[in-house]
Formats: structure tokens, C-alpha cells, sequence
């Protein structure tokens, strides 16, 4: 169980890396960005919508399944051309995804903040703070996705540079509290070990 912990704590930190990333790109270049991740992801999705379809023609045997992945291919190859066509239709509702993204990864922010007031961490409380603010900041890009398309991104990266600077901070202060509890409480059998 403590690889498992220690595997989940270092996904977190690699998350929050990228949060950090895909902000300062966001924000650094804010009008490129968003047209290359629309392209990219027309581009990946006609790819495989194409390779699902090919798989299925070249298949001899037309399982359930596989028709399953013809119907699947066909959607996504559909859905890659139209990324591809339409850039700013598919930019304009870019601002709701986004904001919902940072919504359910801030969510997993509070989890973490209630994490550390069960290591008991005096101030848990700003863990949770910040991670109220970083839900705040996606509602305020869910529900005002129509303000100038460079702008909307450009705060989208200023929240994930948040939500980037604060998930690294709250996975830095648990494994400090953490390591604390175990020392001043030590136990036959770690709870953190029980599954």
C-alpha cells in the first residue's frame, strides 16, 4: 500500500507539473495554443476514427464488438473532421470544458485538504481555501465563456499556473505531515497501509 501511495503521490506531483505547463502556454501564447489543441485533437480523433474503421474492414470475423469499435471509428473520425472544419465553433464551447476540467480536478483538491486536517495540519484550512478559490475561478470560466476567446484562455492559464502551484503545495505539506503523524504516533499496523 505505501508503493501504491507513494505511485498516487508522484501522479499527483507529475499532474501538477503539467498544470504548471499547459498555463504558462496557455497564457504565454494564448491564440496559437488554442488553434493547435483543436487541430491536434481533430487530428487524433480522425486518426483513430480511420484505424478503427480499417480494423473492422480488414477484420474477418464481424463480432458485436467490433461492430461496436466500426460505430465508435465512424464518430470519432466524424468528430476529427469537424474539429479540423470548424476551429472557432469548437473554440467557443473550449471555455465550458476547460472550466469544468478545473472544477473536478479542484474537487480533488478539497479531498486532499480534508487529507491533511487528518494528519492533523494546523492549517488545512488553506489547503481548502485554495481549493475553494480554484472552484470559484472555473465557475467563473464555465459561466462567462463568452468574453473575448484570447482572454478566456489567457485566464484559463492563469488557473491552471493555480491549481498547478497549489496541488504542489498541498501534496508537499501532506507528505510532511504525513511523515510527522506516523513518527509521533506509531502504530503495529499503519492505517494508510490497510486497504
Amino acid at each position: 500500500m505505501k508503493e501504491k501511495a507513494k505511485n498516487l503521490k508522484l501522479n499527483f506531483a507529475a499532474a501538477a507539473v503539467l498544470y504548471l505547463a499547459l498555463g504558462v502556454v496557455l497564457l504565454g501564447w494564448p491564440d496559437t495554443t488554442s488553434n493547435i489543441i483543436c487541430y491536434a485533437i481533430g487530428a487524433v480523433l480522425l486518426i483513430y476514427g480511420l484505424v478503427s474503421i480499417i480494423s473492422f474492414l480488414a477484420s474477418r470475423e464481424k463480432t458485436a464488438a467490433l461492430a461496436l469499435q466500426l460505430v465508435v471509428g465512424v464518430v470519432a473520425a466524424a468528430l476529427g473532421v469537424f474539429f479540423l472544419t470548424q476551429p472557432r465553433l469548437i473554440l467557443s464551447i473550449f471555455p465550458v470544458l476547460m472550466g469544468l476540467f478545473i472544477i473536478i480536478v479542484s474537487l480533488l483538491s478539497v479531498k486532499r485538504a480534508f487529507e491533511l486536517r487528518r494528519y492533523r495540519y494546523p492549517k488545512w484550512w488553506a489547503a481548502l481555501l485554495l481549493a475553494l478559490v480554484a472552484i470559484a475561478l472555473g465557475l467563473l470560466i464555465l459561466f462567462h465563456p463568452y468574453m473575448a476567446a484570447e482572454t478566456v484562455i489567457m485566464v484559463i492559464g492563469i488557473v491552471f499556473l493555480y491549481v498547478g502551484v497549489c496541488d504542489l503545495w498541498a501534496i508537499w505539506k501532506a507528505s510532511r505531515n504525513i511523515r510527522e503523524f506516523r513518527k509521533h504516533n506509531p502504530v503495529e499496523v499503519d492505517p494508510i497501509d490497510i486497504e
